[in-house]
C-alpha cells in the first residue's frame, strides 16, 4: 500500500518522497518521463505531499468508487501470460538465494566427506539456477508491472533496477556454466576442478547475496537498513565532536547541582546560626570556692607579708610551749 512507503512526520526517510518523487535516478522517478507533462506534478503538489508527511501522513478516507482496472482485450494471450507470470518474482527470489548458498556449503564440505556432501551440493546448485533462470524472467516482467518499463539498458552507474537486472542475470548464467563443473567432479574426483567448482560457488554465494540485497533496496528504498540502524544505536556513529560536547553539557550539569546542593547547605548553616542568636541567653551562676590553705600554695610563689606575720607568731607558741615542759630524762613516756 502507498502508507507502506511513508514514515509519518520524516520527508527523508519516507521512500515516497526520497526514491520516487524527488529523485535523480529517472527509472524510479514518479511519474515517469514518458507521461505528458500535464500528467506529471506541479510544485504545488509535491509542496502538498512534503506537508502531508511531515504532518504524519494520516489517511482515513475510504473511496467507495470501483477500482478501474487496465483493459487487457487489446492484448495478446502470450503477453497476458507474461505479464501475469511476472507477479511470481518476489516469491521465486528465495529459491535460488537459500539453495545457491546451501550449495556453496556443501561443496566446501565435500573436500572433507565427498560420499554424502557432493550430491547435496550438485542438487541444490541445479535447482537453484534453474531457479535464478525463472527469476531473472518474471523480474523482467515484474518490472513493468512496478513502473520501471520494459527498456534495456545499461547505465549500472547511475541506475539501480539496471543493477539488479543484470546482477540476477550474471548470477543464473554463473550457476549454468557450474553445473557441467559440477558433473565433471562427480564423474573423475578431479581435485582441481573441484577447487574450481568452490570457487564458482563462493561467487554465486557473494552475487546472489548482492541481488536480493538490492532488490531490497527497491522494496523498501535505498539505505533503509542504514537508516534503522541510526535510528536504533545512534550512538555508533556519534562523532568525537558530538561526544566531547555530550561529555562536557553532562559535566555542567553535575556542577551546577553540586552548586546547588552546597548552596543549600551554606543556607540551612546561616539559617541555624540566626536562630540561636536569636534564642535569649540565661545568666550565669557564679559558684564561689572557698579559700586554699597555704599549702596549696605552689613553691615558686613568695609569700605575702600577711601570710610571714602568722608564720611567724605560730613558730614563737611552739617555742614557748617547748619550754614550759620539765626536762626529765628519766621519764619515758
Amino acid at each position: 500500500t502507498l502508507l507502506s512507503y511513508v514514515e509519518p512526520g520524516d520527508v527523508e526517510a519516507s521512500s515516497l518522497w526520497s526514491d520516487y518523487l524527488v529523485t535523480d535516478d529517472p527509472d524510479m522517478r514518479m511519474p515517469p518521463a514518458s507521461v505528458t507533462a500535464q500528467e506529471q506534478l506541479t510544485g504545488m503538489e509535491l509542496a502538498t505531499l512534503k506537508l502531508w508527511i511531515e504532518e504524519g501522513g494520516m489517511w482515513n478516507a475510504v473511496s467507495a468508487e470501483p477500482v478501474i482496472t487496465e483493459a487487457v482485450e487489446s492484448l495478446s494471450m502470450p503477453e497476458r501470460i507474461w505479464r501475469f507470470q511476472g507477479l511470481l518474482h518476489p516469491a521465486t527470489t528465495h529459491f535460488p538465494i537459500a539453495l545457491l548458498t546451501v550449495s556453496a556449503g556443501f561443496v566446501l564440505l565435500s573436500f572433507l566427506r565427498p560420499d554424502t556432501c557432493e550430491p547435496v551440493a550438485f542438487h541444490c546448485l541445479w535447482i537453484g539456477t534453474l531457479g535464478a533462470i525463472v527469476a531473472s524472467a518474471a523480474g523482467w516482467s515484474y518490472a513493468v508491472h512496478e513502473g520501471y518499463g520494459a527498456s534495456a539498458t545499461f547505465d549500472l552507474q547511475n541506475s539501480a533496477i539496471d543493477r539488479h537486472r543484470w546482477l540476477g542475470i550474471a548470477v543464473a548464467v554463473l550457476g549454468a556454466i557450474m553445473i557441467p563443473v559440477a558433473m565433471y567432479v562427480r564423474r573423475t574426483e578431479d581435485f582441481g576442478m573441484r577447487f574450481m567448482w568452490l570457487v564458482g560457488s563462493l561467487l554465486l554465494l557473494g552475487a546472489v547475496g548482492m541481488v536480493g540485497f538490492q532488490g531490497g533496496e527497491l522494496t523498501y528504498g535505498e539505505g533503509h537498513y542504514e537508516q534503522e540502524f541510526v535510528k536504533y544505536f545512534p550512538e555508533a556513529f556519534a562523532t568525537p565532536d558530538v561526544a566531547d560536547a555530550e561529555s562536557e553539557e553532562a559535566n555542567d550539569v553535575e556542577a551546577s547541582e553540586d552548586d546547588a546542593a552546597e548552596t543549600k547547605s551554606d543556607e540551612a548553616e546561616v539559617t541555624k546560626v540566626e536562630e540561636l542568636s536569636e534564642s535569649p541567653v540565661e545568666d550565669s551562676t557564679v559558684v564561689e570556692l572557698p579559700a586554699e590553705s597555704t599549702d596549696a600554695i605552689p613553691s615558686d610563689q613568695p609569700p605575702s607579708d600577711d601570710l610571714k606575720s602568722e608564720t611567724a607568731e605560730s613558730d614563737s607558741d611552739s617555742t614557748t610551749e617547748d619550754s614550759e615542759e620539765p626536762a626529765n630524762p628519766s621519764v619515758k613516756l
